[in-house]
């Protein structure tokens, strides 16, 4: 079985490397990820006893951090390694966490390295966000009887789909983990139809409820002047800033304060986007070359940086988050529902159902079905702010009462730490 995974992820490299090459996306953690370790980093991890967490990108690095945090409170005597696979990710990482842990990038998932992974970690617990199955991994850890726990684990229906045609070969890999802490009922089923043992799955909700964010005291702290109100674009893909910008331009002589917040999910396309901005006859502003007072009516916001769009949803007036008309899947609506915003989506939130079901049976956000119903929602939000406010105060409910699944969490990684 080894050596079928090798077989297939070594074809997946050869395609993966030249793509990152052509599009411009090498980084140097991709040397890291053949098992080349600095001389100071091996250094360290051969002097404690080390747990690995393994969060692929920018959403599972802020819910880990959280646990961690969490963990350090009752197992500080042990050493943490935070993995990731996107740039993006590491660089949050590094950022929030990287003064308490190893941050580092996780392997290629061929069998010779993730052996030498192994060798050099030499982790008592490997704790894995989500549905990141690297089967050359899990079979390494299995083999060398590590403890493997799969936390806030998810299956989006697109997702499932997919393994299923492929479950055979999944569940070797999916059955000796130790214990899998779904989000929902439903996601525990999936699991189980995949190959799981039944009794090593529990539900115990989804950590990203539980991430404790910090909002902007003033809008100038963000560069905004004072009576801006801001539509904060959230998670944008290609199609979607181009939607935005219309609904903006139909909506400011309406409202002349309003001020448009669009943060692409990948900063790496800010350019493009601030291209957009200009064919509009608007100005655009990069985040990370604003000062104080320096934004105009006219002028829209494009921010290129990581881990800042949490401070702008502290401040909007409406939030709209992205991949929901454009591309699908949708992305999470957690952060801006923690700060009690009004929320409007599209029709596209398949990867989030369960979590968009519990909003709009709480009334608590508000899915749009096409471009119209998005003008016509912005409008009436923007016109009632007792409305909006009404409506954001249920989302931030929705978050409170879906709360503890860190500790829950905790309480099952200390079956495997002494």
């Amino acid at each position: 079985m080894r050596f079928l995974f090798d077989f297939i992820f070594f074809l997946y490299t050869l395609i993966y490397l030249p793509y990152l090459l052509l599009k411009g996306k090498w980084h140097a953690g991709l040397w890291q990820r053949w098992g080349n370790f600095s001389p100071e980093l091996t250094e360290a991890l051969r002097s404690s006893k080390n747990i690995w967490l393994h969060a692929v990108s920018v959403g599972e690095v802020m819910a880990v951090g959280t646990l961690l945090e969490e963990l350090k409170k009752s197992y500080s005597s042990y050493q943490y390694i935070i993995s990731t696979v996107t740039s993006m990710g590491y660089t949050l990482a590094t950022e929030k966490f990287g003064h308490q842990c190893h941050i580092i990038y996780a392997p290629f998932d061929l069998s010779w390295v993730v052996r030498k992974y192994i060798r050099q970690i030499q982790p008592v617990l490997y704790v894995l966000a989500e549905t990141e199955i690297w089967p050359n991994l899990l079979l390494a850890l299995f083999r060398r009887k590590i403890p493997v726990v799969l936390i806030n684990g998810r299956i989006s229906p697109k997702a499932y789909r997919r393994y299923h045609w492929v479950r055979f070969f999944l569940r070797p890999v999916v059955r000796p983990i130790n214990q899998i802490c779904a989000q929902s009922e439903t996601d525990k089923e999936r699991f189980i139809k995949l190959g799981a043992d039944p009794e090593k799955v529990c539900v115990v909700g989804n950590l990203k409820f539980d991430v404790l964010l910090q909002a902007a005291k003033f809008p100038e702290d963000l560069r905004f002047n004072h009576g801006s109100s801001l539509l904060v674009a959230g998670s944008t893909h290609p199609g979607e800033e181009e939607i935005l910008l219309e609904m903006f331009k139909a909506l400011h002589p309406q409202f002349p304060s309003l001020q448009l917040v669009l943060a692409p999910r990948h900063p790496q396309r800010s350019a493009q986007v601030c291209e957009l901005v200009s064919k509009e006859n608007l100005q655009p502003v990069k985040f990370s070359e604003t000062k104080n007072g320096s934004l105009a009516a006219n002028r829209v916001l494009v921010v290129d940086t990581i881990g800042n769009l949490h401070w702008l949803y502290s401040l909007a007036q409406v939030v709209f988050v992205g991949k929901s008309f454009r591309v699908g899947g949708g992305h999470n609506i957690i952060e801006p529902a923690f700060f009690g915003k009004p929320i409007l989506v599209g029709p596209m939130m398949e990867n989030f159902r369960e979590i968009l079901e519990t909003f709009l049976r709480n009334q608590a956000v508000i899915q749009v079905k096409d471009e119209n119903e998005l003008l016509v929602s912005l409008r009436q939000l923007l016109s009632d702010p007792a409305a909006a406010a009404a409506l954001g105060d249920r989302a931030r409910a929705v978050v409170k009462n879906s709360q503890g699944a860190t500790q829950k969490t905790v309480d099952v990684l200390s079956r495997f730490l002494a």
